[in-house]
């Protein structure tokens, strides 16, 4: 297996270094143990570990130094390390670090197999694989087994730089109960192309927002199967946070199987975030949607908030799900922020209504139903539409745009500008 380019894992080492650094005290390692199930690595590598290729020079630590006197300076330089607070220190201090490698290497190894209360554990891991030093694999792998998570997360990003873990490896490693841990092993997994699906799904119900975050990021692509079941089962049953996150989980996998179907479902749930995560997650689809009649549902009813509609209306317009008729009718009516995501659904259908719509919403004012940020999202917004489709800006005021307008041909397009979402 190639190994990785050097200027990625230097910026590997970097990211993790500034979180280390954030951490207070240092993370010590000598911290409590926590309560978690052992993660079994004897089972994940049954054979026994080959003798380290470091040459200990007879004792030495390189360049003539005692061992003792090599383990002191390794250790003022891990001090170093942590104290560095510049980015530009730090890289400098990395790139030393390389230029020392025989000098660091047998100490390196050492304190990574013998010292598990070190408190520099992790500037040494970061070091290591910095390093690429092959011959403390085996130790930083032990060190997934530590009481300290932070320890015990640095030590799965470490070893899977120095070599990609394996899929059974990394389910067991999903196994652990600390937050820290377990997102260093979910984004060891997003990265896997063999992925352990079923140990990632029961994480979209951990209780922790980034966790669940990392694990909706892990999920693949899906076919019909257990797996997706599993998906599709945690979904139904769920509630919630769980359910938003299970819902966002189709999307990322592709919506295969019955997903749109139980997308669908969750917008008669009376949680608004369900409803929005699966708005969120049917805006995905590359194909037409099969109920564009509930999304109009949505939109019709008065008692929906703005909010709730402008994710609909980005629904039919990113699936290109298009009900031109209503759509127009429902024009006049809607509030301006509607407007102008109706409008833009109308223009990717090449529907010539849009343009006088996208123009007056060019004069959008304060209103009892139109606050400042509805005012500049409408003005703005219809402006950048009427900017790429001229291909060029003919200022904020409408009359310019309107004489533009007559000789405009208007055919159907896919928007490059982002609705917005963020409103």
């Amino acid at each position: 297996m190639k190994n990785p380019k050097p200027w990625i894992v230097i910026g590997a080492i970097l990211a993790c270094i500034v979180l280390v650094g954030l951490v207070a005290g240092g993370n010590e390692a000598t911290e409590e143990p926590a309560k978690r199930p052992l993660i079994g690595m004897d089972r994940l590598f049954p054979h026994p570990k080959k003798k380290s290729r470091v040459r200990m020079g007879g004792g030495s630590g390189g360049g003539g130094l005692s061992a003792a006197e090599a383990m002191s300076k390794l250790t003022n330089f891990l001090r170093k390390l942590r104290r560095a607070k510049s980015p530009a220190i730090r890289e400098s201090l990395v790139a030393e670090a390389r230029s020392r490698k025989d000098e660091f290497g047998p100490s390196l190894v050492k304190l990574l197999t013998e010292e598990r209360t070190n408190p520099y554990l992790v500037e040494a891991i970061l070091l290591a694989a910095a390093l690429d030093l092959r011959e403390s694999l085996d130790a930083i792998r032990g060190l997934t087994e530590h009481d300290s998570p932070t320890v015990r997360a640095t030590a799965i990003r470490g070893a899977d730089l120095l070599e990609p873990w394996n899929t059974e490896a990394v389910a067991l490693l999903l196994t652990d109960s600390q937050i820290e841990p377990l997102i260093a092993a979910l984004e060891v997994a997003s990265r896997q192309k063999k992925r352990p699906v079923e140990a990632i799904i029961p994480l979209l119900s951990h209780p922790n927002q980034t966790v669940r975050s990392a694990a909706l990021a892990a999920i693949p692509v899906l076919r019909p199967g257990e797996q997706l079941d599993a998906l599709l089962d945690l979904v139904r049953r769920s509630r919630g946070k769980t359910t938003q996150a299970a819902a966002l989980a189709l999307a990322q996998s592709g919506l295969p199987g019955d997903s749109e179907k139980l997308l669908f479902e969750l917008l008669d749930r009376k949680n608004w975030l369900t409803r929005k995560a699966a708005l969120q997650a049917l805006a995905t689809k590359r194909s037409r949607l099969s109920r564009p009649d509930k999304i109009m549902a949505i939109i019709r009813n008065p008692q929906t908030k703005v909010r709730e509609c402008t994710f609909a209306l980005v629904a039919l317009e990113q699936t290109k799900t298009i009900p031109q008729r209503e759509l127009r009718a429902l024009l006049p009516k809607l509030h301006p922020v509607m407007r102008l995501l109706a409008a833009r659904c109308l223009v990717t259908v090449g529907d010539r209504a849009a343009i006088p719509v996208l123009i007056e919403l060019l004069g959008t004012k304060m209103s009892k139903t139109v606050d400042e940020e509805d005012r500049d999202c409408s003005k703005q917004g219809a402006r950048a539409v009427l900017r790429e489709l001229a291909g060029h800006d003919l200022g904020p005021d409408k009359g310019p745009w309107l004489k533009w307008a007559r000789d405009f041909a208007l055919r159907p397009v896919q928007l490059g500008s982002k609705p917005p979402t963020f409103w």
